[in-house]
């Protein structure tokens, strides 16, 4: 019995000396931390997805989404890894931002009208999306159109875009 134990604790320390991966692919960079800050007039803008794409870290996709300051914190994606973080390198920026309709509603306020209801603004909501413009130039919601780039290195942790510039 004793010889058990001994292996386990044995066993154990090995893990706990080592380390366990986690899973991280052997071929996933080192990251720093890294965000983009997004404003429009001047004034922070909520809820832009942020996408990093380089030809440099192939599979990895680095991304955030803005918060009510305008700030995305990064994270870079590999398959079903995400670390918080960005590699170093070179970057084509898209951004992407669902259009505010008039009149949208809450899922709660959805949730209390009737059936018939419901189909109304569903058939209302659909035609104003489909005329609904994005604040965010078209150019910059593609990598093939995308004007936009720029460097996360030891200098360079923030990156500042404002929307103005790109109309």
């Amino acid at each position: 019995m004793k010889k058990c134990i001994l292996i386990f604790v044995a066993l154990l320390l090995t893990v706990s000396i080592t380390g366990c991966n986690h899973g991280v692919p052997a071929d996933f960079p080192d990251v720093r931390p890294a965000s983009v800050l997004v404003t429009l007039d001047g004034k922070p803008l909520a809820d832009v997805q942020v996408m990093l794409l380089s030809d440099q870290t192939t599979g990895i996709t680095v991304t955030g989404t803005t918060d009510k300051d305008g700030n995305a914190a990064l994270s870079s994606v590999q398959g079903n890894y995400t670390v918080k973080g960005s590699p170093d390198g070179n970057f084509k920026i898209v951004l992407k931002k669902e259009p505010v309709i008039e009149g949208e509603l809450s899922k709660d306020e959805i949730a209390k009208m009737d059936l018939q209801k419901i189909r109304e603004y569903e058939t209302k909501m659909f035609e104003a999306r489909k005329n609904a413009v994005s604040i965010i130039p078209k150019d910059l919601s593609s990598y093939q159109t995308t004007p936009l780039t720029s460097t996360i290195d030891k200098n360079t942790s923030t990156i500042t875009i404002e929307l103005n510039n790109y109309k």
